[in-house]
């Protein structure tokens, strides 16, 4: 099965441990699951098998997306591969394309300048390519890129706000199979963030209709006090 480089550095391996909410959260303890069913407030059975059920997925679909082991999920690399992939670009359209991911993986794990500059660029040029099937990605990977950027600043407030930003995409191919980018997420739900990022799952239904209950799930958990395993969505 053949699939582009674009989705390549972009899907990985459900392995995130599930770890408690920063204050204010509350004081349930229950184990973070991609897809929980309760009963009575306990996970059920059924609930852990899914859960285990679906770390073997990604790992599945990271061979299948053309990660040679799990090392090549690691930010550094991806990070390479993206900005690899820009350097490479070969005029305008091209470059665009790469520019959201080479963002994104920036402001995680590379330059803080090098992020703002190519989230700045893909932003500008995005209305240009308005009816692109990119446009969506470009939308919501410099949003995110931006949020990471506020975080490390320290500003929570700006990057719930850019969070937001990122769940105004009006989707895209890829955004509208495999999901939203949840890294930004998850790092403003590990300091008891709530509101954002439950407005920020609220708006990707918009566009994730394929998402088989995580949105929900993620909510509940979320609700809880838990940081949800976001599974293969922190490296998509």
């Amino acid at each position: 099965m053949q699939i582009s480089a674009r989705v390549d550095h972009s899907f990985g391996l459900l392995v995130a441990a599930p770890r408690r909410l920063a204050k204010p959260a509350l004081r349930h303890d229950r184990v973070a699951l991609p897809q929980p069913a309760a009963v009575g407030g306990r996970m059920t059975r059924a609930a852990h098998a899914s859960g285990r059920a679906a770390g073997v997925l990604g790992i599945v679909l990271a061979i299948g997306c053309g990660f040679g082991n799990i090392a090549d999920l690691a930010p550094e690399r991806r990070l390479a591969k993206a900005d690899a992939e820009l350097a490479a670009a070969k005029g305008e359209y091209a470059r665009w394309v790469s520019l959201d991911a080479a963002a994104l993986l920036n402001a995680e794990a590379g330059s803080a300048e090098k992020a703002k500059a190519y989230a700045d660029e893909s932003l500008s040029l995005a209305p240009r390519y308005a009816r692109d099937w990119n446009y969506g990605n470009a939308i919501h990977k410099s949003h995110i890129a931006y949020g990471l950027l506020a975080l490390r600043e320290g500003d929570v407030r700006r990057a719930g706000e850019e969070l937001v930003s990122a769940g105004d995409t009006p989707g895209s191919p890829q955004l509208d199979s495999f999901g939203p980018n949840m890294v930004l997420a998850r790092r403003l739900a590990e300091k008891g963030e709530r509101d954002a990022v439950v407005r920020y799952l609220d708006r990707c239904r918009k566009f994730w209709s394929m998402d088989r209950g995580r949105l929900d799930s993620w909510k509940s958990q979320i609700a809880a006090g838990v940081v949800p395993d976001f599974g293969a969505n922190v490296y998509y």
